[in-house]
């Protein structure tokens, strides 16, 4: 929800900064400067992502059994508590996205060419609390405010003017988590870091 709410507001605020642009340089110079800065702002990351970038390099990989509560990054095989079945490929997974789209076809040039465009009608992660194991010990992950990174390939389906396409997070997958490790009534858990906003799971990278 939190994310809709801030990519209504970017996207608002884009549209607004379009129409100024176009005002006062004129439709064409201000349709350049607004596609330069769009570039712009996709390309120099944000500052949870400099944040994020900075330590994947720096943070060393704790041991489960020697974690203190506090920022972490830990390196293990996640395995799902309570397994969810996803809507497509109907396969058991720790997570899972699920988006639908609506198909419109449109003339794009010669007779009988086409082509189909896509807008989104949802977009959708569902998740379960899972663990994440390594040598030494287990420990559990929240899935509130994950941001997950290391999804399987796409699939997808059509059904009329509809296409619907889903993501796994695979079970047993070894994966590398960044998170804030709190006490609970269960034992230890790894949640979001509420100061520098990270929480995040990421494919082990290849040496």
């Amino acid at each position: 929800m939190k994310n809709k709410i801030f990519n209504f507001i970017k996207s608002l605020l884009f549209i607004l900064l379009g129409l100024v642009l176009i005002d006062y340089f004129g439709v064409i110079l201000g349709a350049i400067i607004l596609f330069i800065l769009t570039i712009l702002w996709f390309l120099i990351p944000n500052k949870v992502e400099r944040t994020i970038i900075k330590l994947k390099k720096e943070l060393p990989i704790s041991q489960i059994r020697d974690i203190q509560n506090g920022l972490v990054k830990i390196k293990g095989t996640i395995q799902a508590i309570d397994p969810l079945i996803s809507e497509i490929k109907k396969k058991e997974c720790i997570a899972y996205s699920y988006k639908t789209e609506k198909s419109r076809y449109t003339r794009s040039g010669g007779v009988g060419k086409s082509r189909t465009t896509f807008s989104t009608l949802s977009n959708n992660v569902f998740c379960n609390p899972f663990l994440i194991k390594d040598q030494t010990g287990e420990i559990t992950v929240s899935c509130e405010d994950l941001e997950i990174r290391s999804w399987s390939k796409p699939k997808s389906n059509r059904e009329a003017n509809k296409r619907y396409t889903e993501q796994r997070l695979k079970n047993n997958k070894e994966v590398i988590i960044i998170g804030k490790t709190i006490d609970t009534d269960n034992g230890k858990q790894i949640v979001v870091d509420p100061e520098k906003k990270v929480f995040v799971l990421y494919d082990v990278p290849h040496s």
